[in-house]
């Protein structure tokens, strides 16, 4: 739907914000009505507006309603503009880092092995990390919460992984990507149209876990009494091969 042709009370823009060390990224989706219709607003294109004062104009994405930028973190704080709608404030503040990093990214471990991550130990905004797997175009996230005095994550691979499998309902068997995102939750003032997405600093670490070893999978049946049998495998999920 055209946005000239949406109520200014019905319009709905979900904003995700993530900034990191080098970058931030805007992503936001145009929608209205109780169907969640998408609103093509080529006609009045979002503009954000740097601190120093330059306007850039939001470009389109692949699907209806989607409008982002790239940004350079020195140009914020950002005021994110609808055109004879409403405007708001991005948050930009200290970036979030991820320490230890150089002897994981872009290798490969096995599903046995255990990573520590440090993280800086004070912070007065809400944090967590998350780990993330793939397996061709599917992926499961597991979401954990860190105290404001942490300064380590510790990366058991084998019960990560075992979480993940549990997710997807299959042992996944190869080898793996996976991400794993520290983050720092920004206080923003969200009011209509915008609704919160994400906003948020955060750093993301990848690499690949091994998974793919021998596999033996059997059943057993015991009968228990002349009617009733119970049976019990070693493996509780199918296997499912990642490529």
């Amino acid at each position: 739907m055209p946005i000239e042709k949406v109520d200014p009370e019905e319009l709905e823009v979900t904003v995700d914000y993530r900034h990191r060390p080098n970058r931030v990224d805007l992503d936001t989706t145009f929608k209205t009505g109780f169907w969640d219709r998408r609103v093509d607003a080529e006609s009045n294109r979002p503009e954000l507006v740097t601190s120093g004062g330059e306007v850039l104009t939001l470009n389109r994405g692949v699907k209806d309603g989607r409008y982002g930028l790239e940004l350079d973190p020195d140009l914020g704080p950002y005021r994110l503009v609808l055109p004879g709608f409403a405007e708001m404030t991005l948050p930009i503040g200290e970036p979030v880092r991820l320490s230890g990093t150089s002897s994981i990214r872009g290798k490969l471990f096995d599903r046995n092995d255990e990573l520590t991550l440090s993280v800086r130990g004070e912070t007065d905004r809400p944090r967590g990390w998350s780990f993330t797997a793939w397996c061709g175009d599917e992926s499961w996230t597991l979401n954990r919460s860190l105290s404001s005095g942490d300064t380590e994550i510790e990366l058991k691979l084998g019960s990560l992984m075992r979480q993940i499998n549990n997710a997807a309902q299959a042992d996944l068997n190869g080898q793996i990507p996976v991400e794993v995102t520290l983050w720092e939750t920004y206080d923003v003032d969200w009011r209509p149209p915008f609704k919160a997405g994400l906003a948020r600093a955060q750093d993301d670490l990848n690499f690949q876990v091994d998974t793919a070893s021998f596999r033996f999978q059997a059943k057993v049946t015991v009968q228990v009494s002349d009617n009733a049998f119970f049976s019990f495998q070693n493996q509780a999920h199918p296997v499912r091969y990642c490529y």
